[in-house]
């Protein structure tokens, strides 16, 4: 008798082979899959975060506040002078940021860095929908300004060819004013 193995073991070998690699593929292709929604939820959760903290903080430092016909641009007036935060479309020239000016200058709340040798976002790029974003004042009976209501979409661009799903979160919160409550 000779030895080694049948054709019938070496192709049930083969196919257990296969079979252990198919499964072992798609699970690695779901773990990169659930990773990047993971890291495009964290970083909108950062952002978020960061702008409500930052707008909280200084609308609860004013007195009075204002809100153009867009509802784009929100005006506060502190005791330190006039704070102004604009909602803006294609900061860097493909995503919409978020703008605040103290008085000294300009500066982007959001981070919509484009790599400029691939023109796509880079990874930590937030975007926002400007469609469903704005402020808005919330007056008292007698049309005194009481408090600001703010809605911002947050979205989280997808480099070309990875659309595989759409991250995105809404910031919905109205904050009152100082000397209002």
């Amino acid at each position: 008798m000779k030895k080694g193995f049948t054709l019938i073991e070496v192709l049930i070998a083969v196919g257990l082979l296969a079979l252990v690699a198919v499964v072992s593929s798609t699970m690695v292709v779901n773990l990169v899959r659930s990773s990047a929604k993971l890291q495009a939820n964290i970083d909108i959760d950062h952002a978020s975060n960061f702008i409500l903290l930052k707008v909280e903080n200084d609308v609860k430092k004013s007195y009075s506040a204002a809100v153009d016909a867009t509802g784009r641009v929100l005006t506060l007036q502190q005791n330190t002078g006039v704070v102004t935060y604009t909602l803006k479309q294609t900061c860097n020239g493909a995503l919409n940021c978020l703008t605040v000016n103290t008085g000294v200058g300009e500066v982007k709340l959001t981070d919509d860095t484009i790599d400029l040798a691939t023109g796509n976002a880079t990874t930590s790029a937030v975007d926002l929908d400007l469609v469903n974003s704005g402020f808005a004042i919330i007056k008292d009976a007698s049309a005194v300004p009481r408090a600001v209501s703010i809605k911002i979409t947050f979205l989280k661009p997808l480099t070309a060819g990875t659309k595989l799903f759409e991250s995105r979160a809404t910031l919905d919160t109205s904050i009152v004013l100082r000397g209002s409550y």
